[in-house]
């Protein structure tokens, strides 16, 4: 296949090979500049209807200037729509920890008894662990921890 300008060219280039390519772009770009007529991208407009927009769960913040000091009827107002989030009943069930999760608890000296008793009545991990409300691959690794235990006091 051959160019326009007479050059063997590949099936991929399309007719045109990159001299003339370049040339072409080259001769675009300079008759843009030249005759003022730049190119300028339209930002897109987004039209929103105000109303149907959510609602903002807490209530706007009033501007404040540092060092200003606040109305204590402000400072009431702030603190009664707060109050359920400071609440010291709340940031127990909020904190996250071995304590408070059901799944991740330490074992206690009677749970491991009983997953050893039940470990040689032939249960199997995931009956023990829905009696412990365990997880059965947590159930699994400390029945193995017991026995190596178990193994080390012989």
């Amino acid at each position: 296949m051959k160019c326009g300008c007479g050059k063997q060219i590949s099936r991929r280039l399309k007719g045109t090979c990159m001299a003339c390519r370049y040339t072409a772009a080259k001769q675009k770009k300079s008759a843009g500049t030249c005759s003022g007529q730049e190119k300028t991208k339209k930002k897109p407009r987004i039209i929103v209807n105000v109303s149907e927009l959510p609602k903002p769960y807490l209530p706007p913040t009033l501007p404040v200037k540092i060092g200003e000091v606040v109305p204590d009827h402000e400072v009431a107002k702030h603190n009664s729509f707060f109050s359920d989030f400071n609440c010291e009943g709340n940031e127990e069930h909020r904190r996250r920890g071995r304590e408070n999760n059901a799944l991740t608890r330490p074992y206690t000296e009677a749970e491991d008894e009983k997953i050893l008793r039940m470990d040689a009545e032939g249960m199997t991990c995931t009956q023990i662990a829905t009696q412990l409300n365990r997880r059965p691959a947590g159930v699994r690794q400390r029945i193995n921890k017991l026995k190596k235990r178990e193994k080390e006091k012989e």
